[in-house]
């Protein structure tokens, strides 16, 4: 199982479809009841509040968005290969739902619906004492290939790359809790919602676990999306009276304790345009969604427009939600209403009107991002919606006009938001850049953190800030630009940035002096390749090589180029060592820019003298593998199917591999690095390797940029304390058996 890391460094068709093929929304309607509901929850607010932490950890959403799947469609060769991805994500955080099959068709559900295919897929984190009753959190995966006009990829990233990111994030939270919740988690991915929910109206149909004992389901579908700048920070939570008020209540009191203004909207606002409307006439369904904004169903849709501190947000809202219905003693009961054919799927309350006013009151701040003649058919509305605010709720009638001027603005609204020019609004932005990236005890860091806004407005009142690293102490006056410390935290006074303007501010910090790892081996490459062995166990295959052409520290570095033919390169130890009684760690710093899921590397670890190899990546501590390469062996990979890095890690990362499971065993270390037949990259560089027998001191920086009290940009630096001695290895006889020096190198 995936270890999880909550200081990993985080950070970013032309025309309106029918709503049975549409995703996201912007507005609904809601009846907010503050009713407390009653746990018997095993967890400390403590322990949940760490665990939010963890459901943080979206960043796979820039993968699920790459081009290389181009889309995403259902019934396609990509959807096949995104199928691969997300089955490996699920794999590490739950068991398959469908217990009829084995390994990963366990976790598939295929259909087949009028000549609609697809495939859903479906894992489960088993619960304790009420594991078969379910709450089931889900979002579709599909999306809709390519432009049928300019041929571009439509990537979705937040339509609905975002929602997957944020289930599975969910998951992993879920997973990182002292112990099973009372109730099983079911983590939902569907396909096909584009052509019209045909994915989750399947399982509706065909269940794998009785809907009867599906307590609650929450969907996410366009996450991560600002409609303009001025409402940036707002976002809807559509559909909570389908559990009456204990589920409102339940509701509320997650989004309290997030920093991200929710509101409760009814399921009218969400026109029924995702999944959760397969769901709401069975039981209790809750859509998270920030609506359609001007990207959507465009191939402008990429990781760029996604606001990720938002996403992350709402993931831990989420999961918030989703814990608390696996715990509590008291589920939501599925509330029944039936509407008048005017309005099929909800009848719009006074609370709808508040939340629509709000959002119409806040977007005329950027009136002038619409066309001339869009602007005064705004401000009627918003004229229109506020006199039904100020009239109070004793003066709303549904049938008396009401219902439709809110219908009539929400309409609109809508209409001209995706009219406009693609643009995410993310805003501000953060870079946190640390010099240098390996430091030795008593020696300096130099942070320096750069903010841009890249957005259409000012952003005021930006304010910097980065907290003073664990293990450092900060050197007094190094604040540029009147920046201060205090209590451990460097701050800057707030500043006004102009759209594309940038900021960068600096400090220093001294590392403490006795700080330093137990190292039994380190070697940075400078000092040749005496240490290493160089094969090639593909014919015609190229060879790693020491070059200088991208070292992570120094002047050197081990290289293996992506080839773009078959090759099978191999990086090795040149000397076996044993690994001592309490274990080891392996650790290296590396970048890879490689075909996506077609080339990449693996590292391997041999306890019979190189007869046979077992792979280090279910042993990862940091960084471990981010894809899988495709099962197709008709390209001939030499690792086909297996998880590898492959891809591209922007820049160098470090990774650390736990070795405690062979202690006292003599074993042999190597990096592979391997292509298919066709299509190259640039190929793996491996820097800075070292074996200790205690975890390699790192350096955390945590620096924020935040404007009006709100967290906009988060960004994390590490800095890797090395060994201050480049290299010891030892040599026990005529064996060449190298043995871990386990002395502290200070003495």
């Amino acid at each position: 199982m995936r270890v999880f890391d909550i200081d990993a460094g985080e950070r970013a068709e032309e025309e309106i479809e029918e709503p049975a093929r549409s995703t996201g929304c912007l507005f609904g309607m809601v009846l907010i009841l503050l009713v407390a509901s009653s746990t018997a929850s095993a967890y400390t607010q403590a322990q949940i509040d760490q665990a939010a932490l963890v459901a943080r950890q979206i960043d796979i959403v820039d993968s699920i968005a790459d081009d290389v799947f181009q889309g995403r469609n259902n019934n396609t060769a990509a959807s096949t290969s995104i199928q691969t991805l997300l089955i490996n994500e699920l794999k590490l955080i739950s068991d398959g739902l469908n217990s009829a099959l084995t390994g990963d068709d366990a976790y598939r559900q295929v259909f087949n619906v009028s000549g609609i295919i697809g495939t859903n897929l479906l894992g489960v984190i088993p619960g304790s004492d009420l594991a078969n009753e379910y709450v089931m959190v889900g979002a579709h995966y599909d999306h809709l290939g390519l432009d049928p006009v300019s041929g571009d990829i439509r990537n979705g990233a937040s339509d609905n790359a975002a929602g997957v990111a944020a289930v599975l994030a969910i998951g992993a939270a879920i997973q990182s809790l002292p112990a099973p919740p009372r109730r099983s988690v079911i983590l939902a991915l569907w396909d096909a919602e584009e052509d019209g929910l045909v994915g989750s109206a399947h399982y509706l149909g065909a269940p794998l676990v009785p809907i009867t004992s599906t307590i609650t389901y929450v969907n996410f579908d366009g996450p991560g999306v600002n409609l303009l700048p001025s409402i940036r920070d707002v976002s809807f939570a559509i559909g909570t009276e389908s559990g009456g008020a204990a589920l409102q209540a339940l509701v509320q009191t997650a989004i309290g304790q997030q920093n991200l203004d929710t509101q409760l909207l009814s399921r009218a606002g969400g026109q029924d345009r995702s999944d959760h409307a397969s769901f709401i006439n069975a039981i209790p369904s809750i859509f998270f969604t920030d609506g359609t904004g001007s990207c959507y169903h465009q191939p402008g849709d990429e990781i760029e427009t996604v606001d990720l501190e938002k996403l992350r947000e709402q993931s831990q809202i989420g999961f918030r939600v989703v814990i608390e219905l696996a715990e509590t003693s008291t589920p939501p009961t599925w509330t029944q209403t039936s509407f008048p054919p005017f309005f099929p799927i909800g009848v719009p309350v006074f609370a709808d009107a508040v939340v629509v006013a709000d959002i119409l009151n806040g977007g005329i701040a950027n009136l002038d991002l619409f066309p001339p003649w869009q602007q005064p058919i705004l401000q009627v509305h918003q004229a229109a919606v506020q006199a039904i605010v100020t009239a109070g709720p004793g003066a709303f009638n549904c049938v008396g006009g009401d219902c439709i001027v809110l219908q009539n603005a929400v309409v609109d609204a809508l209409n001209f938001l995706v009219a406009l020019p693609c643009n995410g609004f993310s805003g501000l932005t953060l870079i946190a850049q640390a010099t240098p990236p390996a430091v030795n005890a008593g020696e300096p860091i130099t942070y320096t953190l750069t903010a841009e806004n890249e957005g259409s407005f000012d952003v005021p009142l930006a304010q910097i800030s980065d907290l003073v690293p664990a293990d450092t102490t900060y050197v007094p006056g190094s604040a540029s630009d009147g920046g201060s410390e205090s209590g451990g935290l460097v701050t800057w006074p707030a500043l006004t940035l102009a759209p594309t303007q940038t900021a960068a501010r600096s400090f220093s910090v001294l590392v403490d002096s006795g700080l330093v790892p137990i190292v039994g081996f380190a070697d940075d490459i400078e000092s040749g390749d005496a240490n290493w062995t160089t094969t090639q166990d593909a014919p015609g295959s190229v060879v790693w090589q020491r070059t200088g052409t991208n070292p992570h520290s120094g002047s050197f570095s081990w290289f293996a180029a992506d080839i773009g033919a078959i090759g099978d390169q191999v990086l090795m130890l040149s000397a076996p060592f044993v690994v001592p009684t309490g274990g080891a760690t392996l650790s290296f710093q590396h970048q890879y820019d490689t075909e996506p899921l077609f080339d990449g590397g693996v590292v391997e670890i041999s306890s019979d003298g190189g007869v046979s190899w077992n792979d280090l990546g279910p042993h990862a501590i940091t960084n471990p593998y981010n894809g899988t390469i495709s099962t197709n062996f008709a390209f001939g990979s030499p690792i086909v199917g297996r998880p590898a890095y492959t891809g591209t890690s922007v820049g160098y990362i470090l990774s650390e591999f736990d070795l405690s499971p062979f202690a006292d065993s003599s074993v042999r270390i190597r990096f592979r690095m391997a292509t298919d037949v066709v299509v190259g990259g640039m190929g793996w560089w491996v820097d800075d390797v070292a074996i200790d027998n205690a975890k390699l001191p790192m350096i955390v920086g945590d620096a924020r940029v935040e404007a009006g009290g709100a967290a906009h940009a988060r960004a994390v630096t590490e800095v890797l304390v090395p060994e201050p001695h480049v290299m010891i290895l030892l040599f026990a006889g005529a064996l060449g058996l190298a043995v871990l020096d386990r002395r502290h190198r200070l003495d």
